[in-house]
């Protein structure tokens, strides 16, 4: 896909004649939600950084999270999410492919800051991805790739680096945070 965006030329033809001069769109492109610009992402994407992030759940949340990634569901569950001694209300739901990437023990989530109010933002973001596929044990792939994209190209990029994740106060894993 990314090789087919480098090749699209940004013309536009008046119409079907074959004669007619393209007229080339200078306008910059639109801003793709959930990316930023170069050098704009947020603190908590530093590549020098490695977040942790906790989530707090009520015992028949966590049950019901559980529960989802047994059954396939992929539902929002109420959590508590804290980073750098700010908590947050949160919702949080499993990440993933049920029949493909949810292979193992180690859950993915997407944590939303903005379920109950659309415009609720954290750093500037709606929601958090924080991926650990199965199949990508080093975690580096979407990181280093985002990012060269981002600085070597004008194309919109996500943004990524890695954090810890803590859950009811015990130590959850390494993710890639996108």
């Amino acid at each position: 896909m990314l090789l087919l965006l480098l090749a699209c030329d940004p013309v536009t033809l008046d119409g079907p004649d074959s004669s007619t001069q393209p007229v080339v769109d200078s306008s910059p492109p639109e801003q793709v939600p959930g990316t930023f610009a170069v050098g704009k992402c947020s603190s908590i994407f530093d590549q020098d950084l490695l977040p942790e992030f906790a989530l707090d759940f009520e015992p028949a949340e966590w049950a019901a999270v559980q529960a989802d990634y047994q059954s396939g569901r992929k539902e929002y569950h109420p959590a508590t999410f804290t980073y750098e001694e700010e908590l947050i209300p949160v919702h949080v739901r499993l990440k993933g492919n049920p029949n493909f990437s949810w292979l193992g023990e180690k859950m993915q989530f997407v944590i939303s800051f903005n379920e109950e109010d659309p415009d609720a933002r954290f750093k500037g973001l709606r929601k958090l991805s924080l991926d650990a596929s199965w199949y990508e044990e080093t975690q580096l792939r979407d990181r280093l790739s985002w990012l060269l994209i981002r600085e070597g190209t004008e194309l919109p990029a996500a943004c990524a680096n890695n954090a810890r994740l803590v859950i009811d106060g015990a130590y959850y894993g390494l993710y890639t945070n996108i």
